[in-house]
Parts: structure tokens; sequence; C-alpha cells
């Protein structure tokens, strides 16, 4: 009797050794299946969702077939357990196994979006407006609003953004961009005011910021900056009105129509520096690295003037009667090219 006990346990050990041989076999054999995907797919996974629910998602966009091994592989393979919120992609090639590693780990998609150097707070907030992918939490808040959010003193952001290509995931906000634009901006600026070329006409770092503005947007040339940033200094320390197109533009805000007239350069408005003299009350643009850095150190030149040669760069003068030139070769140059 204890003898047919003993070869029943055997029998019954055998049969579950072999029957846990065939799930792990099965387990292997469903984890390495290949998605049934040809291009990149974006999924998301949303808060609280289960294994199940994804995986009944995604056998209805007929990225695998589901079965009931599939369903309840979470059972034996403790990863399917647990899956973290976000979004993903998947490419071409990738296995059910890699799927559920990504999604355990939380490796979500980074998306990107580019804030363009010259643009206004307004422009950004557009385009930050028009990304699916950020969550909006700055529908019905003003710049203002925005500022005291930041914890700064100024009204306006205006100039305080550094422009670069931010990284984030869909569980990221626009107002998170905005911050991490504004203390990218605060970094930077910290850390090359302390070299700059010492001057009473630039005392403080909003001023910096200030001038930068108008040097970014008076031209896109890096070899040039450095050279408009000598003519505005040079124009401040003779309490020359600075007269640049930009600043009255700024001003007109949806006035401006695209077309710069005789009539606006004598509107005024705090930006109008036809009108006023010094720097505008605040930046006019978003400037980056490189007109910052033109702005803390300008060349030791004797230019007040500046013109478009009309081939993307500029003809600087020291006086009036080699301006009145340089803005009749430009307008010539115009004319030869229509």
């Amino acid at each position: 009797m204890l003898k047919k006990r003993k070869a029943v346990v055997l029998f019954l050990l055998i049969i579950v050794f072999i029957s846990l041989i065939g799930i792990f076999r099965l387990k292997e054999a469903t984890l390495n299946q290949k998605l049934s995907i040809t291009d990149d797919l974006m999924f998301n996974v949303s808060k609280g969702e289960s294994y199940k629910s994804l995986i009944n998602d995604l056998s209805k966009q007929n990225v695998l077939k589901n079965n009931f091994f599939i369903n309840n592989l979470w059972r034996v393979y403790p990863p399917a357990s647990s899956i973290r919120e976000g979004t993903y992609l998947i490419k071409p090639g990738s296995s059910l196994s890699d799927l559920i590693q990504m999604i355990n780990e939380g490796k979500v998609y980074q998306f990107s979006i580019t804030l363009i150097d010259g643009e206004t707070y307004a422009d950004w907030i557009r385009q930050l407006e028009k990304n699916k992918y950020l969550k909006h939490t700055l529908n019905g808040l003003n710049e203002e609003d925005v500022a005291k959010k930041l914890g700064t003193n100024h009204h306006s952001l205006e100039g305080l953004l550094l422009p670069n290509t931010y990284f984030f995931t869909s569980q990221d906000s626009d107002y998170d961009i905005i911050k991490r634009a504004y203390l990218a901006m605060n970094v930077f600026l910290d850390k090359v005011w302390k070299n700059r070329d010492r001057s009473d006409l630039i005392k403080t770092k909003y001023q910096a910021l200030i001038l930068a503005s108008l040097i970014e947007k008076e031209t896109g040339v890096s070899d040039e900056k450095k050279l408009v940033s000598s003519v505005f200094y040079n124009r401040l320390k003779k309490n020359m009105r600075l007269q640049t197109d930009p600043t009255v533009i700024y001003g007109l805000g949806k006035k401006y129509n695209g077309k710069l007239t005789s009539k606006n350069l004598k509107t005024v408005t705090p930006y109008n520096t036809y009108i006023i003299t010094g720097l505008p009350p605040t930046p006019i643009a978003m400037p980056n690295k490189s007109s910052i850095l033109a702005a803390l150190h300008p060349d030791k030149t004797k230019y007040l003037y500046f013109v478009a040669t009309g081939h993307g760069g500029h003809t600087f003068t020291t006086n009036y009667k080699e301006h009145v030139n340089a803005v009749k070769k430009y307008y010539k140059t115009l004319k030869n090219e229509k």
C-alpha cells in the first residue's frame, strides 16, 4: 500500500513538473511573440489602468491576438502586474516582452517642443496651447498671473524665458515648460553676468535682457551681434535715441499690419525708441544666449548707425552722412532685385 502511494505521489510530481515546463515554455513563447505593427505605435496607459484593460485595448487595435494565457500572463510574469501611466512609443519588431518591460519601468515617450528665439511670450503661449500632449493649465491666466506664479517681481515675462528645445512627457503641463525656461534663463544669466564688461549703462540683469532683445530682433547674424550691441552702447553714451524699428512694432501690438510707416514712427508708446530716450521698459522678445552675451560684451567701436545690406547683413557707419549713403545703397539693391 505504501509503495502504491509513493508511486501516485511520484506520478503527480512528474505531472506538475511537466506542467510547469509547459507553462514556462508557453510564457516564453508568449513574451517573445512579435507585435503586429509595421509603423511606430504610440499608446497611452491611463492612471489606474490594469494589465487586462491594456491588453484588450491593444487587441482591438490588432497589435496582438488576445487569448486566455496572454490575458492572465500577469499571474506568472510579475512585471505585467505593475504598469505605470504615461504615453509610450513601441517600434516595429518589438515583442510583447519589450512592451511589458517598457510600461513596467515607466519608460514614457519624451516629446519635445522648440521655443524659438526672437519670438514673444504671446507667440510661445499660442504654441503651447496647440500642443496636444501637454496638460493645459494656463487657460484663463494672463501674463501677470503666470509671472506671480513663478515668483518674479516683473509683471511681464517677455525676455525672461530662455529659448531652447525642451523635452517633456504627457504628464507635464504648459506651466512646467514655462517654469523650466524661466529657471534656465536665471541660471544662464547668473553665470554670464559675473563676467560681463562693466558699464554704467547696463546696471542690472534685466537691462541686459532688454538690450539683448533689441539685438535679437535687429540681426540674426551671430557675427554681427556684438557690433549691433556696440551701436546701442555708443548711442546710450551720447544720450542719443536708439531708434530701432522692432521697438516701434512691439509697441504697436495688434495695430501693426506688417508695414512700418512714418506715422508709426511718430506714434507714442512706451516702446517707441524714436520718441523715448534710453531703453524701452521691458524686453521686446525672447533673446537667445548669443544675444545676451553680445549685450554684456559689446565690440569696442565708434559706430552709431547700421542699416540692412539687403543680403542678410548690415552696413555699420560712424556718422549720419555715411549712414544716408548706406540707406540709399540698400534701397538701390532692393530696386535692382525686383
